[in-house]
């Protein structure tokens, strides 16, 4: 989780994965960076929806290690007059982990997923740098 880690770490925050409340984080909102590794947690049966950016497309099917744990659905709606892509991931057995790749026509997304019976996340929102804000970070 490279710099999200730091970033959410210095907020209190705690992987859900290793926490021990049972609390909802409503929305996350992560960095997008490009090949940083985000989190997921979700809980047996609850849906957590990862809101992609209005006009994005995912390309493919998006690829879950170990399938058969997780239900992963891409549904289109709407954000002003724009199509906005939702994918919503659902598991029913606690205790699993894996990793799923987006691929879309802008990035692709690194995401490992689990399923605790401790905390979740019901929405996954990402923040975008624009180009030109990348390329000086990299030239820093």
């Amino acid at each position: 989780m490279g710099q999200n880690a730091v970033a959410l770490e210095g907020n209190g925050f705690k992987s859900c994965c290793e926490s021990q409340t049972h609390a909802s984080i409503e929305a996350m909102h992560y960095d997008y960076v490009p090949d940083e590794v985000f989190e997921i947690c979700t809980v047996p049966g609850k849906m957590v929806d990862v809101v992609l950016e209005p006009g994005e497309k995912v390309l493919g099917v998006p690829l879950a290690g170990e399938e058969k744990h997780w239900k992963i659905r891409v549904v289109s709606g709407t954000s002003g007059l724009m199509t906005q892509q939702h994918v919503f991931i659902r598991s029913e057995k606690p205790g699993c982990r894996g990793a799923l790749l987006i691929n879309t026509d802008r990035r692709i997304y690194h995401i490992n997923l689990c399923c605790t019976e401790e905390s979740w996340m019901e929405s996954v929102k990402w923040n975008y740098m624009r180009e030109r804000d990348m390329q000086r970070l990299v030239h820093e």
